[in-house]
C-alpha cells in the first residue's frame, strides 16, 4: 500500500460534542491523499462509537484504543507509531480545519525545502463556532525563532512537520511536558530547521468551558518554563546567556503567580524555588513582574483583585525598595479605578477611595480628576459639617 502524503493525529477524550465536525473536517479537505490516526484515550461518552462508525465508513481513518487512559501526549504518541505520512500533522477533537488547509501546507513545504515545519493562522471560535478573534503569529523564520523562546507562536495543532525533521528531534512528544508538549515539539524543530507560519487562517480553534482552569493552568506554566529550559541545556549546557536564564526564571515565577492565585501554596513554593535557582536577579525584572499581576489578578470585584495584588507582594514576591513601589502604584490604580465606578453608582464610597488611594501612593493627588473629587467630598463634607456650628 502506497503512504500517504499526510499523517494527520487526532488525540480523543471526551470528545463527543465536537467530535463528528472535526472528524468532517479532515474528511472534506481538498487533498485526499491523507490518513487519521485517531487515537481515543478511554473516554466515557460516545465518542469511541463515533470514531469506529467514521472509520467504517472511510478507510483513510486508524481507530485506536488505549487499555489505560494516559493523556493526550501518550495518545499522539501512539499515533505516531502508527504513521506513515512523508508530513504529520494534528487535529484536536473539538477544532475545526479548514478545508484547503492540508493542501495549502503541502504546496508550501514542497516549495520550500529549508522549512522544516510550518503552522498557519486560525481563528478562535466559542463552543457554538462563533469567531471570538484571530491570530497574529510571525510567520518567517527569522521572527518565529527569537519569538518561540519568549512565548509559543503557533497554534499547536496546526504544526505539519516533515517527516525527516520530526524524525531528528525524536519523533515523539515529550509526556513530562503534559499540556506544553506542543511548545517543547516546536522547540526541538527550532534547533534542526526553519519554522514558518501560513498567513492563511486555515483552523478553527474552539475555546470553551473544559479549557485550562487557573487550577490546571499553573501546571501547564511550569511545563512551558520546564520545556524552555531543555531547549536552554541543548542549545547552550552549562553556560546559557544571561537574557536566556531571564526567560527561564520569569517563566517560573509566572507558574508560581497562577499557582497563588490558584492557592497551591506547594506547587508555588517549588515554582518560585525555581526561578530564583535558574536566575537569581530575578525579581529585578519589574516589568515582567507587573505585568504577570496585572494579567491575572482577577478582574472584578475590585476587593478581590485588591486583595490579590496584596498577597502576590505579600506571599510570593521578596520586599525590596523597587517591588515595594511597584505594590505602591498597582494598589492606587486600583483605587483611582473604583473611584470613577463609584462617582457613578455610591458616592459615599467615594471619600473612602480617595483616602485609601492617597495612603498608597500620596502622589495621586497629583491626578487634577483625584484632587477635584478630593476637594468636592474630602473638604466639601468638612464644610458642611461645620456650618451649622457657626451660624
Amino acid at each position: 500500500m502506497a503512504s500517504p502524503t499526510v499523517t494527520v493525529l487526532m488525540a480523543v477524550f471526551n470528545a463527543e460534542a465536537y467530535l463528528r465536525e472535526a472528524i468532517a473536517s479532515v474528511l472534506s479537505q481538498t487533498l485526499s491523499n491523507f490518513e487519521l490516526v485517531i487515537v481515543d484515550d478511554c473516554s466515557t461518552d460516545g465518542s469511541w462509537r463515533i470514531v469506529v462508525e467514521a472509520a467504517s465508513a472511510d478507510n483513510r481513518i486508524l481507530p485506536v484504543r488505549r487499555v489505560a487512559q494516559g493523556g493526550a501526549s501518550a495518545a499522539l504518541n501512539l499515533g505516531l507509531a502508527q504513521a506513515r505520512g512523508a508530513y504529520v500533522t494534528r487535529q484536536d477533537g473539538d477544532d475545526v480545519s479548514v478545508p484547503t488547509r492540508l493542501a495549502e501546507q503541502v504546496a508550501f513545504l514542497e516549495t520550500h525545502q529549508e522549512v522544516g515545519a510550518a503552522g498557519t493562522q486560525a481563528f478562535f471560535i466559542d463552543p457554538a463556532g462563533a469567531v471570538l478573534g484571530v491570530t497574529s503569529f510571525p510567520e518567517v523564520d527569522s521572527e518565529i525563532q527569537p519569538a518561540l523562546l519568549d512565548r509559543m507562536c503557533f497554534i499547536g495543532p496546526t504544526v505539519m512537520a516533515r517527516r525527516d525533521a520530526f524524525e531528528r528531534v525524536g519523533f515523539s512528544f515529550d509526556e513530562a511536558l503534559a499540556g506544553s508538549e506542543d511548545y517543547d515539539l516546536c522547540l526541538r524543530l527550532a534547533e534542526v530547521a526553519a519554522l514558518a507560519n501560513l498567513s492563511g487562517k486555515l483552523y478553527r480553534y474552539r475555546q470553551h468551558a473544559s479549557s485550562v482552569s487557573h487550577h490546571q493552568r499553573h501546571r501547564q506554566l511550569f511545563r512551558k518554563a520546564l520545556g524552555l529550559e531543555k531547549a536552554m541545556q541543548r542549545r547552550f549546557g552549562e553556560s546559557p546567556p544571561a537574557e536566556m536564564r531571564a526567560l527561564v526564571a520569569r517563566d517560573y515565577l509566572r507558574a508560581g503567580v497562577v499557582a497563588h492565585a490558584a492557592g497551591a501554596a506547594t506547587a508555588r513554593e517549588a515554582y518560585v524555588a525555581s526561578a530564583v535557582s535558574t536566575d537569581p536577579s530575578v525579581f529585578g525584572n519589574i516589568a515582567a513582574i507587573e505585568k504577570m499581576v496585572r494579567r491575572y489578578a482577577p478582574g472584578a470585584p475590585i476587593g478581590s483583585t485588591l486583595d490579590f495584588t496584596r498577597s502576590v507582594f505579600d506571599v510570593v514576591l521578596p520586599r525590596n525598595k523597587r517591588l515595594n513601589s511597584l505594590r505602591r502604584r498597582l494598589v492606587r490604580e486600583l483605587h483611582v479605578r473604583q473611584l470613577w465606578s463609584d462617582v457613578q453608582q455610591d458616592p459615599a464610597k467615594v471619600k473612602q477611595h480617595v483616602w485609601r488611594a492617597l495612603r498608597s501612593n500620596p502622589a495621586c493627588v497629583a491626578n487634577r480628576g483625584v484632587l477635584r473629587l478630593l476637594m468636592r467630598h474630602g473638604f466639601g463634607s468638612a464644610r458642611q459639617t461645620s456650618s451649622p456650628q457657626t451660624r
